[in-house]
């Protein structure tokens, strides 16, 4: 049978090997580029493409009222006359070709286009934020805005030091800019980082954060009550292990 001694050995050289690897992997800076070298965000769009939701009403035939989504194909379709492009049109464009195409059905054929949704004019944010999820933006939204619209920071566990804003470049491939957002909360002077449309900004967790979820959930409730205490210190403080507990 193993002795306690040499379980104990084993469990102590297992945990050393996961929490530097925990450890290192926590504290490692990220890939991403400086937010200096991120491309200005465009302005806002008023052109219409797949997923935005539309109204559109009819004065003089309410019963041809419809709201619906703009199907990835971009069309909509409409009674009477079938399938509309909607896609790459403005609003008011939209409202044109509408009436164009019920010139011949109706005796007026007067038309108002309602943006209700929009979905290519909008920002994911995940992470450590309090609401993840889509934020439209129908102006312009700046970084700091969209973390507040969040509901804010997960306080004890997002890493405000390095923010990431992940950005379609020309060659349609994401590229990912890390922003300090520490002088900003603390109500410093900083020069905003404004968000484009399809932007996906990810708040990571703090590199202790990382490590204290792993040991309670991976270590605290695993290890067999054998008296082992195990320290490492590092940079910014030290984690100890006691499964004597």
């Amino acid at each position: 049978m193993t002795s306690n001694r040499t379980w104990g050995g084993r469990i102590f050289l297992a945990l050393s090997l996961v929490l530097s690897v925990a450890i290192a992997h926590g504290c490692n800076k990220t890939k991403a580029k400086p937010a200096s070298e991120a491309p200005a965000a465009a302005a806002p769009s008023a052109i219409l493409g797949p997923g935005d939701e539309v109204e559109i009403k009819f004065y003089y035939a309410p019963e041809l009222n419809t709201q619906q989504r703009i199907r990835p194909d971009g069309c909509i379709s409409m009674q009477l006359v079938g399938d509309v492009v909607a896609a790459g049109l403005s609003p008011a464009a939209l409202d044109q070709r509408l009436e164009e195409a019920y010139s011949d059905k109706l005796r007026y054929p007067e038309i108002a286009v309602i943006v209700r949704g929009s979905y290519t004019q909008r920002v994911l944010v995940g992470g450590e934020v309090q609401r993840p999820g889509a934020i439209e933006m129908p102006a312009k939204l700046s970084l700091m805005e969209a973390i507040i619209l969040s509901g804010g920071f997960a306080a004890e566990s997002a890493n405000k030091e390095q923010v990431i804003i992940m950005r379609e470049n020309a060659e349609g491939e994401r590229v990912g800019y890390a922003v300090d957002m520490r002088n900003a909360i603390k109500g410093g002077s900083y020069k905003p980082f404004m968000l484009a449309a399809g932007d996906i900004v990810y708040v990571p967790r703090s590199g202790i954060s990382d490590v204290n979820l792993f040991i309670e959930q991976y270590i605290n409730g695993v290890v067999p009550d054998i008296g082992l205490f195990y320290r490492r210190d590092f940079s910014n403080g030290s984690i100890g292990v006691d499964t004597s507990r």
